[in-house]
């Protein structure tokens, strides 16, 4: 019987081809998600993607990654062909995939040869065989030399059962249970430009993630696992976000879509912002995405190294955060260059506090003391009928992040009171970095939601 494995442990399927083959669409309809951005733009997928995959009770990883091209001069295409070849590198398992409709290329030729000298088992996966006058089509491409070519449709769905049982027959060991990963999830978020992918790299200490002096160069979301301080975390590089009038390009908002899901399967989030700048608006809102998900939230100020007077200057810059991100005033400011690497190590000690503090859970006898004195000390106004607000009691009801109910007479207190307990529970319990959720129940405001 297989052992259970956790997902860093599962073989690895990589799926690699030339631009436009339809790599990403197949790896969504494997993975019954829309993780990697689809496009009928070439060249769409640029870094390598994971996400798990089960099939006939087996796990193991299935990794998309960018269009090969190698006869393409651009900086950016030699870094995916780079990308790739770290991808097969790890690889038990190469699906190499191409377009049954257009036929072999001299790209595809030129790419068998790669592949046959990485010594991996690998399948030809002719795509886009969604009618069956075009199962015939499939046959050229044993002309590549592989002993296996399955006819698929990554749109359609069809022949991805025959591609996937071919794919269990190669590899080794496929587990049968995944074990629950408990690795500390980081969402990497922040304007173009201000440093994410070269933080992500300088972290695991390898070109994981393409970097490029163009804002926008990463699209979609990439995963990468690392350990530190005898921890386990997952890095998630997000793109760049703008503001909505200026997206030019449908997948601009694509990839605001992709960054939001990797916030909302987040423990913290690290906002990165340019330290020589500033805090810009953009930078309060994308922080705002963050809380609103309710991870944890660090605020990085990179490019620290740009800044004269350090001394002198960080007063002021944390004074300016405070009051651009003025509702997140509980998160915690670290300046780095990630370039140098200045200070970069302490992120993760950072980190390790602020997910602890948001799995925190306090017991209902210890919350109902600090409440008591909160009303001993700051009694809230009556309600506008004059009704008198009464604290009955509080509990804590979740965690990631921590969610009370304050049960009340006269429904929900005035929002500087709320915003005052809320400030009793940070004084009281360490909740450094994480939001707190309170909702108020009582009254004829019974359901109430109190401030995060």
């Amino acid at each position: 019987m297989n052992r259970p494995a956790r997902t860093s442990q599962l073989p690895v399927v990589s799926v690699v081809g030339r631009p436009n083959v339809g790599k990403s669409t197949l790896f969504n309809r494997l993975t019954q998600s829309r993780r990697a951005i689809v496009d009928s733009v070439p060249g769409v997928t640029r870094d390598r993607i994971e996400l798990p995959v089960e099939w006939a009770g087996h796990w193991f990883r299935l990794v998309d990654t960018g269009g090969i091209d190698f006869d393409d001069p651009e900086t950016i295409p030699r870094q995916i062909v780079e990308q790739a070849r770290v991808a097969l590198a790890s690889s038990d398992v190469i699906v190499f995939l191409v377009d049954a409709r257009h036929g072999l290329s001299p790209v595809e030729e030129e790419l068998a040869e790669v592949l046959r000298r990485q010594e991996v088992p690998v399948i030809v996966g002719a795509n886009k065989v969604d009618r069956p006058e075009l199962e015939s089509e499939a046959g050229e491409f044993h002309r590549l030399g592989f002993d296996t070519v399955v006819g698929v449709s990554g749109e359609q769905g069809h022949g991805t059962d025959v591609l996937l049982d071919a794919i269990l027959e190669l590899l080794p060991e496929a587990p049968d249970e995944l074990i629950e990963d408990d690795a500390v999830r980081i969402a990497v978020i922040g304007r173009p430009n201000v440093g994410k992918s070269s933080l992500v790299n300088r972290l695991l200490g390898e070109e994981r993630v393409i970097v490029s002096d163009v804002p926008g160069t990463t699209r979609d979301t990439v995963d990468a696992r690392l350990k530190a301080q005898d921890h386990e975390f997952v890095l998630v590089d997000t793109a760049g976000l703008k503001r909505k009038g200026t997206d030019k390009e449908r997948i601009d908002h694509v990839s605001r879509v992709m960054a939001q899901r990797a916030v909302d399967r987040a423990d913290v989030a690290l906002l990165l912002i340019d330290a020589a700048e500033g805090p810009s608006h953009q930078d309060a809102v994308i922080a705002g995405m963050a809380v609103d998900a309710g991870a944890g939230l660090m605020i990085l100020a990179n490019k620290w190294d740009l800044v004269d007077d350090q001394e002198e200057a960080f007063p002021r810059l944390l004074e300016a955060i405070r009051r651009r991100i003025k509702f997140a005033p509980w998160a915690p400011v670290l300046t780095v260059s990630v370039k140098t690497g200045e200070r970069v190590h302490r992120l993760f000690e950072g980190v390790l506090r602020v997910a602890s503090n948001r799995s925190r859970r306090i017991a209902t006898s210890e919350l109902n003391e600090v409440m008591e004195r909160a009303m001993q000390l700051h009694q809230p106004p009556a309600s506008g009928r004059g009704k008198e607000f009464r604290l009955k009691y509080v509990t804590q009801v979740g965690a990631d992040p921590p969610t009370f109910v304050a049960f009340t007479t006269g429904g929900a207190p005035h929002f500087t009171w709320q915003r005052f307990l809320e400030n009793r529970l940070r004084e009281a319990f360490d909740f450094e970095g994480t939001p707190v959720v309170i909702r108020y129940r009582g009254g004829k405001k019974k359901g109430g939601r109190g401030r995060r």
